[in-house]
């Protein structure tokens, strides 16, 4: 096992055993804030120095004032930026400056599902001032427990985004890094696995010709799921430094028993069949 996996597998242990500690509290804010410290300490520690962790809202360029917006969980952004405070810890964050969004789960059911599409939605419609290209803001969903299968994740995924219309995007042959998804980028349940949105990093590169317009991978596994929401991170980090880094690379030891394609279309949603190549 590679160091990076193996470290990884460490620090998803120690989370999903420090997660225990509010576990007798009786009321669920008094479990849920804890365990969102837990991820927020994780992400300091491992992320580089040059990007942020808080709590609050996105804004843009367009946002009014006493406008009804979503509060995040855990805001990831670039702290040479600027940001609004409002006291007690809540910011709002600039859409230039902001780099991902992470809503933290005690336990993820098909309702929470739900809840995060929409709050990632409004998220992706937010728009940057300036005339370059800019990454989607990636949303992510990080819990600590949930079904024992990521493919009941993914149709629950598909269900929410039929209520709300929404569909996957056609990457065709652009840099998929610059696509952004319909609202979710990624869903890691601790100690279970991922639900990966492939316009950053995951598995499809590997099987590209056997799954052309796959958009998500499905992946089943124990200790990992933190791992994988390192490497995406990495792969978003980066992109903001003059050094080059390929986050796939990092991954290549990283081992899971046949990953699951899967596609989000207006009408249905279509999991791909193994092939004799996954």
């Amino acid at each position: 096992m590679q160091i990076l996996e193996a470290h990884l597998a460490n620090c998803e242990n120690s989370l999903l055993a420090t997660s225990k500690v509010p576990s007798t509290s009786g009321h669920p804010l008094h479990k849920g804030t804890p365990r969102e410290a837990f991820i927020k300490k994780f992400l300091s520690d491992h992320l580089p120095a040059d990007f942020a962790i808080g709590t609050g809202e996105l804004i843009d360029y367009r946002s009014e004032e006493k406008e009804k917006r979503n509060q995040h969980d855990i805001v990831i952004f670039e702290s040479s930026f600027p940001r609004i405070h409002f006291g007690g810890g809540i910011n709002a964050y600039l859409r230039e400056s902001a780099v991902a969004t992470i809503e933290v789960k005690s336990t993820l059911d098909e309702k929470e599902m739900l809840k995060a599409i929409k709050v990632a939605q409004k998220a992706k419609q937010l728009q940057a001032s300036g005339s370059l290209p800019i990454l989607p803001i990636a949303n992510y969903i990080v819990a600590y427990g949930g079904p024992a299968k990521m493919e009941t994740v993914f149709g629950w995924i598909s269900q929410s985004y039929r209520k709300l219309k929404l569909c996957d995007p056609d990457f065709g042959h652009a840099d998929r890094r610059f696509i952004a998804s319909a609202a979710l980028d990624g869903v890691y349940i601790l100690g279970v696995g991922a639900c990966i949105f492939e316009n950053n990093i995951g598995f499809s590169q590997n099987y590209s010709l056997a799954y052309p317009t796959a958009s998500w991978s499905i992946v089943d596994t124990d200790r990992g799921a933190l791992f994988l929401l390192f490497a995406a991170l990495l792969g978003l980090v980066h992109a903001s430094d003059f050094r080059e880094i390929n986050p796939w690379k990092y991954t290549t030891g990283f081992r899971v028993a046949s990953p699951r394609f899967a596609r989000i279309y207006a009408d249905r949603s279509e999991i791909f069949p193994l092939t004799s190549s996954s």
